[in-house]
Parts: C-alpha cells; structure tokens; sequence
C-alpha cells in the first residue's frame, strides 16, 4: 500500500496509518554503512529464540502459541535485523523486559558481530521499564543533531518510487528493466551534500501553525467539533523542497484540491548557511491564513528569523544518589564483557538464569533498611510510595 492516509482519518485509516509499508523496508535495505542503533515498535521476529524463552513464557504464556507458529514479531525487522546487523536493536509493544543476543556469522565464517537486543516493559509500578547504558561517542565532537548523507541520497534516489494510492507497491527487484539497487555511490552522494551547502546539520527551524491546545475554549474534538484537516508542515516543506523529494501530505491534497503551499522567504537553497545564526524568542514569526482568493494559503510573516544550531546543556548530577548496582545476570547480553564466542548453552545459563529468590522475574533494588519492607518469604523489597498511585495502577489489559 501507499501512504494514502491523512488526517481527518476514518475508522479504517486510523488503523492503517501506522502500519510500515514495503517502500520504507526497501529503503533501509539500501543502507550500506554500520548501523550503531535501531529502534522498532514490534519485536523483530524471532529474536525471542536468543534470549531466555522459558522466562519469557513464564510472564507471557499465550506468546507460546505464536511462537510456535513463527509469528511472534515483524518478519520485515527479523530480515533487516539479519541484513543490517546493528549493533543495538530496542523494540516495545509486548509489554515486558526482554534481552537477547544475536550473533551474525558471515558465509564464510571469517567475520562474526552480534546485535543487543532489549525490550522494555510499561512504565507502571514494579514492572521493569527502565535501563540506562552507556554508549561510546567521540567527546570531541559538538552534541548536535546532523542528517545522514546516505540516508539522504537513498531518499533522493527512491523518491519516484513513493505512492499515496490505497493499492498494491510493488518495489524493483532482480530481472527488471530498470535500476533495482540504490545504494548511493560517492558522485550521488556528493550532490546530496552540495544541496545542502556542506551543511548536514538539523536546523531548529520549528515555526507554529496552529494554537496551542486551550481547555477553557469551547472548541474541539471533545466537544463534537470532530478531528483536524490536513495541512502541511513548514519544515517538512523545507526539507522535502531543499533534497528535491515529495511530501506524501502535498501529493494528497493536491488531488483532491486543497493543497495549501507554504512560503517562508528564509527557507530557500541560498539560506542553509543562514539557519545556524541565533534567534532571539520574541522574533519567531506567527503564521497566518491570507483571505481573499488565496484563502486556501500559508505564508509567514515577512519578518525572517536567524536560526542557530541545537546546543545540549550538561547534566546536572549533583544530589543524584544512584542505587548500588545489582549485577544482574539477565541483563549481561548489553555489557560489553560477554564473550561472544561463548556457545550457545554457556550463553543460555550465563544470560539467563532460572527464577529464584535470589534472582526473581521482577528483580527489585535493595535500598536502605529503613526503606524496605521484609515479610520473611524473600529478597528485601523497597517500598514505594507514589503520588497520584491511582493514575499508575496497573488495570490496563496487558494482551497484545
């Protein structure tokens, strides 16, 4: 399928919307380079054979019959997982803590990495939804937000392959006529890079174009007025008119004959240079609709704001006390320790531990003895005590 959907969404597109679509799939599978980090809703399929399975059953029973039937996960982020081998993969949407170690071992078994994975449970009371890990990065670099030039030129190079009908897409393939491989080569690269003047940074070129939600006023979808039309995003028109790419919302409303275009005089090819210069808060401008015969357009005020980059704030630290680490088995396969070349039943009893009392599906911290509660059938546990504990109880239906 296309991406046929926009907003106001009925209760079928609704559902859709959300939905990956092949061309996506095809497009991170042109990505050459090492990939540090991936992140997915759903489970890649399989991974769950990686990783402590009976723990797993233990807290999620009916996974089993998915399991058994392979459909436990997305088979496009199991072939992409395969292909790319990243070095972390997060996932969510199952609703508990899970960890896994992929190992990928090349043809000719010359040449072996593996993939972490983790998944996080919900953030509710006494359910595992947090883990903090270290990554290494050049210090010596600025913290900034800057694009991926070979992303960028797989988007220039695939862009007559997107589609807004609610029909089948296919993607090129072997035996065909045209090109069917577009992952870029230095020349097609160099040009993404001149479009954008040398400049990969992410610009903070944020502009507001609705009003900000008001609980006192009589108007909204609460209140029967019904769901929001589509309308366009400067910054997704800046980006999409500088990598000379189609915004799928543009091509939907120019077919039905609503399109609004947006003018922002700053954001042109000639002003990518421009977009790093600081900007004072009381010049943002206020975006407006123009009556008369161009009702149906957005333009910006004619004042043009100067732009600077992203800078990050160091953290604070001080007064945080962290807890002692507890050095749990479970969470082995994201240390760098592990020992990749352990087998696979050393991995399984090293990683993966059966439940006990020393070491239970829920782990808790052991904190000071004047926070903790023993009721002689356990571990120490610490006791919580929530504001709001009504809002955090866990009545949701954790089925997936």
């Amino acid at each position: 399928m296309g991406h046929f959907e926009k907003a106001p969404f009925s209760s079928s597109s609704m559902r859709s919307v959300y939905h990956i679509r092949n061309l996506e799939v095809f497009r991170l599978k042109q990505i050459s380079g090492k990939l540090d980090i991936a992140l997915s809703h759903d489970w890649p399929r399989g991974v769950c054979h990686h990783g402590n399975m009976k723990q797993l059953l233990r807290f999620k029973p009916f996974f089993e019959e998915d399991i058994k039937n392979n459909i436990l996960g997305s088979q496009p982020a199991e072939e992409l997982l395969n292909l790319l081998k990243p070095t972390y993969w997060f996932s969510a949407h199952l609703h508990c803590k899970f960890s896994a170690l992929i190992r990928h071992i090349s043809e000719d078994d010359a040449d072996t990495t593996s993939t972490k994975f983790l998944a996080l449970d919900k953030c509710l009371p006494k359910r595992r939804f947090l883990q903090i890990l270290n990554i290494p990065h050049d210090e010596d670099k600025e913290i900034a937000l800057e694009y991926d030039l070979e992303w960028l030129s797989i988007l220039s190079l695939t862009n007559h392959l997107l589609s807004v009908k609610q029909t089948q897409n296919y993607m090129p393939g072997p035996g065909g006529n045209g090109r069917w491989m577009f992952t870029p080569t230095k020349e097609e690269k160099d040009l993404i890079l001149k479009k954008f003047a040398d400049n990969l940074k992410i610009p903070t070129n944020f502009i507001r174009t609705v009003q900000a939600y008001d609980s006192s006023s009589s108007s909204g979808h609460e209140h029967g007025h019904g769901q929001p039309t589509a309308q366009l995003n400067p910054q997704t028109t800046f980006f999409c008119d500088l990598l000379g790419i189609d915004d799928p919302i543009a091509l939907l409303l120019k077919e039905e004959g609503n399109f609004q275009s947006v003018e922002l005089p700053l954001y042109s090819t000639n002003a990518v240079s421009c977009l790093n210069q600081p900007v004072p808060h009381n010049t943002l401008p206020e975006v407006e609709r123009i009556g008369g015969d161009d009702s149906d357009r957005i333009e910006a005020a004619s004042s043009k704001p100067t732009l600077h980059g992203m800078k990050l704030p160091s953290p604070k630290l001080s007064g945080l006390v962290l807890p002692p680490p507890t050095h749990k088995e479970e969470d082995l396969p994201l240390e760098d320790s592990l020992n990749e070349f352990d087998t696979v039943q050393e991995k399984e009893s090293r990683l993966n531990p059966e439940p006990s009392a020393e070491n239970p599906i829920i782990e808790s911290r052991t904190p000071a003895e004047s926070d903790v509660v023993n009721s002689g059938q356990g571990p120490l546990a610490k006791k919580f005590k929530r504001r709001n504990q009504a809002l955090y109880s866990s009545t949701d239906n954790d089925d997936v």
